[in-house]
């Protein structure tokens, strides 16, 4: 596997404060860090079996490289497998250059550039989630299996129509609660998605092969916040 933290990954989603998430990989493969930009011959998954992204920021307005945006695509719809974390508004840019959205729009995986925010069910601020809204299929079952909530500050994703010719089966996995809104900035805009219209997480298997797997949190992984 490879986590990435060459796209200008804040410090505190490298893997300094992300050692929850690469242990539990490590038990199943070798986990390498990646400091700079993609390795691409690594980018083959008879090589790599998973890539993880947590939350990259545009470099002189880019994101990924045309190389290595064309080189992730393939290694998706090739059998690859990939773990992406977003983040909230003022600290995301799915919309750059090379961005999650240039990355997934044509799977169907589209990244709100938002934040989502609960009044009711929270710890201590609204914009800190405790999120108990699980979607009701066979993926989310077996992901959510044993989880009571997730803690959850970041932004959702919105769910659309795949380029014709790909193939995309979406599993969503996380709801809004009934109280959560979303808004594209600040808590006092207006609401743009409100309860269980708020997708926060999807699983998404592509061509029968590749597998994505797409949260709107960087933090809920990060072992410095929780």
């Amino acid at each position: 596997a490879i986590f990435d933290e060459g796209h200008n990954q804040y410090y505190r989603f490298s893997s300094e404060y992300m050692q929850g998430v690469i242990s539990t990989i490590s038990e199943y493969a070798p986990v390498i860090i990646s400091s700079g930009t993609f390795q691409l011959d690594l980018l083959d998954p008879s090589i790599t079996s998973l890539v993880i992204i947590p939350n990259p920021e545009p470099v002189n307005s880019v994101v990924f490289t045309d190389e290595e945006m064309q080189k992730l695509q393939e290694y998706i719809e090739s059998g690859g497998n990939v773990m992406l974390m977003g983040n909230w508004y003022m600290y995301f840019w799915p919309d750059s250059p090379g961005g999650y959205n240039d990355l997934t729009a044509k799977y169907g995986i589209y990244w709100i550039d938002g934040d989502v925010y609960d009044q009711t069910n929270n710890f201590g601020s609204s914009w800190d989630v405790k999120i108990m809204a699980f979607a009701d299929n066979d993926v989310a079952k077996v992901m959510l299996s044993g989880v009571e909530y997730v803690r959850y500050s970041g932004t959702a994703l919105n769910i659309t129509d795949p380029e014709e010719g790909i193939n995309v089966i979406i599993y969503p996995i996380l709801f809004g609660n009934n109280e959560s809104f979303l808004t594209l900035g600040a808590e006092t805009e207006p609401p743009v998605a409100k309860g269980r219209n708020i997708t926060l997480a999807v699983a998404a298997v592509v061509n029968n092969m590749g597998k994505i797997f797409a949260i709107g949190s960087v933090y809920a992984f990060s072992d410095y916040y929780y």
